[in-house]
């Protein structure tokens, strides 16, 4: 005799269909717990949180299980709150549309198409948890300082000096002929652009090249890996051969929100704005997940600035092209 272990319940009039066994054993390295500040700092506002823990634990949900946590500074200085975003993974289904409500002081949405990495198979869904968060942990806060911004400061130390050997730099990278050229068809499951930062971006005979100081991440299926983990690499680069620039679409959406006044403003920019504007140090720009079709490709970013709005999501859709990432060395010590 088989003993089915699916469970039911309705939420905001949506039945919702769940394993909670076999999410509560389903451990691999893409849920594991994250040693990083700000995914500590999620999991013990999670953790003081007793009635949104026990929600959690109703789908068989351990709340240092997740597989994602997204995290963005509300300012530039120690006292400023954080917003996180965690994804976790429930094993069964959604009968109707995504949903979210607002409780236990966060927001709570259930979504079907989170594209959240995750080695999962079979129906599964996400319960995401949202909300700005203060820093409660008992250690110094590290603040997030761009490439961009160690330049900047730089320059504010040593003046036209600096400025010079920056633009050099760059022109290395920019012309550098890197050992690893990977074509378009890699992205996903041998190399990854998610959460990688560009603070350079140029347009030059057709070809849009984001460059990302910080690298991209490898995972163990490139052949050239020869590691069981995904790690970063060193300095790289995405490069998108395009054909007539007015066709690439940028859009910036600003959320607004006084007292219980909410709402989102959508603003389109040219290219050659968004290059202007990442280039002068404006602000960076953060890939997040990306989104094929038969038409090009649709890149969901986050646009981090210094100034207000601190940060706003960003879709830059590609139509028709290719990508080439480029990168030189692995970084070991860099997991993901």
């Amino acid at each position: 005799m088989v003993f089915l272990s699916l469970q039911s319940t309705e939420i905001n009039q949506t039945r919702v269909i769940f394993d909670r066994e076999k999410t509560k054993e389903y451990r691999t390295e893409f849920n594991k717990p994250c040693d990083c500040q700000n995914c500590r700092n999620f999991y013990k506002h999670i953790e003081n949180n007793t009635e949104l823990t026990c929600f959690l634990s109703g789908f068989g949900i351990d709340y240092r299980c997740v597989e994602d946590v997204f995290s963005w500074d509300w300012g530039d200085d120690i006292n400023c709150l954080v917003h996180h975003e965690g994804y976790y993974g429930v094993f069964g289904s959604i009968e109707g549309e995504d949903f979210d409500f607002e409780m236990y002081g966060v927001k709570i949405s259930f979504q079907k198409g989170a594209t959240v990495p995750t080695d999962r198979t079979g129906e599964f869904f996400w319960i995401c948890i949202e909300g700005n968060f203060s820093y409660i942990l008992d250690e110094e806060r590290e603040l997030p300082i761009s490439f961009s911004q160690k330049i900047e400061k730089l320059k504010s130390i040593f003046g036209t000096k600096c400025d010079n050997w920056f633009r050099g730099e760059m022109g290395k990278l920019h012309n550098e002929s890197f050992k690893h050229t990977d074509p378009d068809e890699f992205h996903d499951k041998e190399l990854s652009l998610h959460d990688c930062v560009s603070d350079n971006v140029s347009l030059e005979n057709g070809i849009l090249r984001f460059n990302l100081p910080d690298g991209l991440w490898v995972t163990p299926c490139h052949k050239d890996s020869g590691l069981e983990k995904t790690v970063r690499t060193g300095p790289a680069a995405v490069e998108f051969t395009i054909g007539d620039p007015e066709d690439i679409s940028v859009r910036l959406f600003t959320r607004h929100r006084w007292l219980w006044f909410r709402k989102t403003s959508v603003e389109n920019i040219d290219l050659e704005h968004l290059i202007s504007a990442v280039n002068s140090g404006k602000f960076t720009i953060e890939f997040i997940y990306q989104y094929r079709s038969c038409d090009g490709q649709l890149w969901v970013c986050a646009v981090h600035s210094r100034k207000k709005p601190y940060y706003r999501e960003c879709q830059l859709f590609l139509p028709e092209v290719k990508a080439t990432f480029l990168w030189n060395d692995l970084m070991p010590d860099r997991e993901w």
